[in-house]
């Protein structure tokens, strides 16, 4: 059992956003632009409204609680790619990412929407601070179904140490019984025991002591290394789907992706170098991506 969460970071109190981060945009300084078609508002409205959605959601979960009841019955079965080395622990685990695959952040991205802003970390801890996210469909009955076949449940997320306790009393409100940190430390942020936004470390701490049946998340860095040797520092997305490619045996039967249009490592690699931009050229360059025809 794991027990503890060390923390690395000396968590600040979380004030609300000021006026320069959620502007009144009727109010902007001359000369600041905003977005008049933001380009995440399909997107937040796809999370929000759409029945394709749910149902892809819920078909996902329940794909995955039938793999699960296989991979129990398959002592040689792990889904970590960390893990190798046979016998495989006898107790089982799986794991799973947090944001967009447990918890529904879209009224977060809404309100960026609203507000025509860009993602900025002060906004985003109010909001976490708030522990107002909902659920991903099927998310809740998979856990449980996990945990009634005596499966423990892993959650992963690039959610800082300073955030895990927001994080908890969420998760606890929506549902989500968690074990006492002191006894069995179930989630593992970044920044706690000096992991860094890589998750790869701590799923290779997970799979020490679990066989790892399933692992559930919204991005590619919820399944493999970040830093593979196969792809670039900064991948393009020809290089991720290389890398995605590599592993199609795993993708539906071990590793279950739920469905994330508003951003991720995907977005990331569509700004050339992965480099702060104006918000102008970011937009342009996702432009430039843009495949279309000529009439």
């Amino acid at each position: 059992m794991f027990s503890g969460s060390a923390m690395a970071e000396v968590c600040a109190p979380i004030q609300p956003p000021s006026p320069a981060v959620f502007p009144d945009f009727k109010k902007l300084p001359k000369g600041l632009v905003i977005r008049d078609a933001h380009d995440r508002t399909t997107g937040v409205l796809w999370f929000q409204t759409a029945a394709e959605y749910r149902v892809d959601s819920l078909a996902k979960y329940r794909q995955a609680a039938s793999a699960l009841d296989q991979a129990l019955a398959d002592h040689d079965w792990t889904a970590a790619t960390e893990q190798t080395a046979k016998p495989f622990p006898k107790p089982t685990a799986v794991i799973m990412d947090l944001d967009e695959t447990v918890l529904d952040n879209s009224r977060f991205q809404g309100e960026l929407v609203k507000r025509r802003e860009g993602y900025n970390s002060a906004a985003w801890k109010y909001w976490v601070s708030m522990e107002e996210a909902g659920l991903v469909p099927g998310a809740l009955q998979f856990i449980e179904h996990a945990k009634a076949k005596g499966v423990t449940v892993f959650f992963v997320t690039n959610r800082t140490s300073c955030m895990e306790a927001a994080t908890r009393s969420n998760l606890i409100k929506l549902g989500i019984k968690l074990p006492d940190p002191s006894a069995s430390d179930t989630v593992l942020t970044s920044e706690e025991q000096g992991w860094t936004s890589d998750k790869t470390d701590r799923r290779a701490y997970v799979a020490k002591s679990y066989r790892v049946l399933l692992l559930i998340g919204d991005d590619l860095n919820d399944f493999v290394a970040s830093k593979e040797p196969l792809i670039p520092p900064a991948p393009t997305p020809a290089d991720r789907t290389t890398l995605a490619e590599k592993y199609l045996d795993q993708w539906g039967t071990r590793w279950f992706l739920i469905s994330n249009p508003l951003y991720g490592s995907w977005e990331t690699a569509t700004n050339s170098n992965n480099q702060k931009r104006d918000d102008a050229i970011l937009l342009q360059e996702k432009n430039d991506l843009v495949k279309g025809f000529k009439p």
